[in-house]
């Protein structure tokens, strides 16, 4: 039976899982218990080992559904948390071990293939691989939900599944991420990444950790709202990378994957089909099988990112250029010409000129690089100051306010005395204007020096003051 809306419990322990189990066989079958526990000491189970590893870790979902903060690549176990836990839970039952206050085969957590092998008649899919489903009268761990599942004799129990059924586990079609008690998981195609299980949602808060609730296609090509992985900060891919259970590790479950085939220009002109497989160190890289040899035909017939590179198809003597083969034609990389500079942008003052180069001492043929660099500068030209006429020999009055007067020292003068006189303020109302000043300054010039005199503006009416 589906279930919509998984009762999902997240503060139950495991430990305290197993303990609830236990009580609730001593209360049921305290004599039968009695027996399982001298069976188990007969057995000889060796202090601190497990007889059944698969099921001496009843719901280590940490280390099948990964649900910490998302990344951009795979763990190096496919799992996460600590690596040496899901190893732990990847090995297969010994039998005669009572784990969880049953015997494998055929007790909760024990490995089966079918529901013929569960004393509860429920086999279900798990991290872990197919187990025989636990009781949730208990209580079910973190990230599992309790589901109504119907036996081999149709009646309904409840059950522990997980939550997120087989979400981020490598798929072909939809029917692949269908699990018992979980609805509306589609195998979500994402793109040249691979095909991967989502989880039924309305909104992020439906999904775990590293997880986001986005519109989805699926390989069927419809679209509905499933959980995905999210990728990395500062990723260009649109989704995370997903980490393999453990049960797909040891079944060696594998997406279909590509790479993009570009040409010349680097637009997208076709693909090469690939395969990325659940290995023992987790999800693995997308290994081309269906690339083809290169050829000089300007297209990236081998999806290595470089188009043409070592192409063959050219007869002797020619070789491939531009996508084409050429006959008697090498390489030949570009070389720059000198320098060549413009005039001054100005004669005086400060000013900018230009040179320019060009790409032709070669130029590039037959495929050869063209230059690398700038074919353009400028620097600075002309900063001497600007000529200007002589000035008069003798004394020579300025008087007009604000005026700036600038010239240069005429041949055969050694100094220049420059004489500075104001009349004073003319006074406010009521009151007396100020007194006049006068200030004489002999400096040491030659000729062709340049000199510029600033002329001071008189007070204006009513006291303005100073000249």
């Amino acid at each position: 039976m589906g279930m919509s809306a998984p009762r999902i419990s997240e503060d139950v322990s495991m430990n305290a899982t197993f303990q609830r189990h236990r009580l609730l066989r001593l209360v049921t079958a305290i004599s039968a218990t009695l027996i399982f526990t001298t069976c188990s000491d007969e057995a000889g189970t060796p202090s601190g080992g497990q007889s059944d590893s698969g099921a001496g870790q009843l719901f280590d979902i940490q280390a099948g559904l990964d649900t910490g903060t998302a990344s951009g690549s795979a763990d190096s176990s496919g799992v996460s948390g600590d690596s040496s836990q899901a190893d732990a839970t990847s090995s297969t039952d010994s039998g005669g071990a009572d784990v969880t206050g049953g015997t494998c085969p055929g007790a909760p957590d024990c490995s089966c293939s079918s529901a013929k092998d569960c004393d509860d008649g429920l086999c279900i899919d798990t991290h872990l691989g197919r187990r025989c489903a636990v009781p949730c009268a208990a209580g079910c761990p973190a990230k599992y939900a309790c589901a109504a599942l119907k036996d081999t004799d149709g009646k309904s129990k409840d059950v522990c599944v997980p939550a997120w059924g087989r979400l981020c586990q490598p798929c072909d079609a939809s029917k692949d991420c269908e699990t018992a008690g979980v609805s509306g998981s589609l195998c979500v195609d994402q793109g040249k990444l691979g095909h991967f299980c989502g989880a039924k949602c309305e909104s992020t808060d439906d999904c775990p950790d590293g997880y986001g609730c986005q519109v989805a296609n699926s390989t069927e090509g419809g679209k509905a709202k499933q959980c995905v992985r999210l990728p990395a900060d500062g990723s260009k891919d649109a989704f995370g990378t997903c980490a393999c259970w453990p049960a797909s590790k040891a079944d060696g479950l594998a997406t279909k994957c590509f790479a993009n085939q570009t040409d010349l220009s680097g637009a997208v002109v076709g693909k090469c089909p690939g395969q990325r497989i659940c290995n023992q160190t987790g999800l693995g890289l997308c290994i081309l099988v269906g690339a083809k040899a290169e050829v000089c035909d300007g297209v990236d017939n081998d999806c290595n990112g470089q188009v043409d590179d070592n192409a063959g198809g050219c007869s002797a003597g020619e070789v491939c250029t531009a996508g084409k083969c050429a006959k008697g034609c090498s390489p030949v990389d570009g070389g720059w010409s000198a320098w060549v500079w413009g005039a001054c942008s100005v004669s005086c003052g400060g000013g900018v000129r230009t040179a320019t180069r060009t790409c032709t001492k070669p130029a590039p043929s037959c495929g050869g690089k063209a230059c690398t660099g700038d074919a353009k500068k400028s620097e600075s030209c002309n900063t001497n100051a600007c000529a200007g006429k002589d000035l008069p020999k003798g004394t020579t009055a300025y008087s007009n306010g604000g005026a700036i007067v600038t010239g240069l020292v005429p041949s055969g003068v050694t100094s220049a005395t420059v004489h500075l006189w104001g009349g004073g303020g003319g006074g406010g109302y009521p009151g007396n204007g100020g007194g006049g000043g006068y200030v004489s300054v002999k400096v040491p010039v030659k000729s062709g020096d340049s000199l510029t005199l600033r002329v001071a503006n008189g007070g204006g009416a009513k006291g303005g003051g100073g000249g």
